[in-house]
């Protein structure tokens, strides 16, 4: 009865030593063997003191009682929680609606949303953009959207077609599809057509 004992005794030691051995072996075949570990494409870059969250490639749409106002699309995002404003770059806004439904879009290089008022200042080859023939050039136009307008203090250039009007400020509001162009207005006209509407 005792060596009888003692058999199952070896041979449960044998088993257990062949099913470490095994785990063991198992183990350091997969460490071996293992894919490689995700590498990082590109380089993490550390945020500037001002910006607490920075994005790339952003599409935003703002809304009001579930009806879309605006759109933004901008290559990047910087935002400051602090100072309650995003500075974006590569801007393209779609305005929504107005009373004849067509749409605006503003395009320019700089912008800078503010994330308490939902104003928005777009600098740098700004061009307004509208009913396939409008366009308002400038260097800096700012939209409140309080009241849905597009305003300027300094100098804008609109142009329909060949001609042009050019002044300093402007008012357009978008509800209405109005636009005012404030003080020191010129207007350029194409030359070579007649007055005379007759044959």
């Amino acid at each position: 009865m005792l060596t009888r004992g003692m058999g199952a005794r070896k041979r449960l030691r044998f088993l257990l030593t062949v099913v470490l051995i095994l785990a063991v072996g198992g183990l350091v075949l997969k460490v071996a063997f293992r894919p490689e570990p995700p590498r990082v494409v590109g380089e993490l870059k550390s945020l500037p003191s001002d910006v607490d969250v920075s994005l790339s490639r952003i599409r935003y749409t703002e809304t009001r009682d579930g009806v879309a106002r605006w759109s933004l699309e901008a290559d990047t995002a910087d935002l400051n929680l602090d100072a309650g404003e995003t500075k974006i770059k590569n801007v393209r806004m779609n305005f929504f609606s107005g009373e004849r439904g067509e749409p605006v879009l503003l395009t320019s290089r700089d912008g800078v949303i503010n994330t308490k008022s939902g104003a928005v200042t777009a600098s740098g080859e700004v061009n307004l953009l509208w009913g396939g023939e409008y366009r308002i050039a400038a260097q800096r136009l700012n939209y409140r959207d309080s009241d849905r307008t597009i305003w300027a203090d300094g100098p804008v250039k609109l142009t329909v077609g060949s001609s042009s009007i050019a002044g300093k400020g402007l008012r357009f509001s978008l509800d209405t599809m109005t636009l005012e162009l404030t003080a020191d207005v010129h207007a350029r006209l194409p030359t070579g057509r007649s007055a005379n509407a007759g044959p």
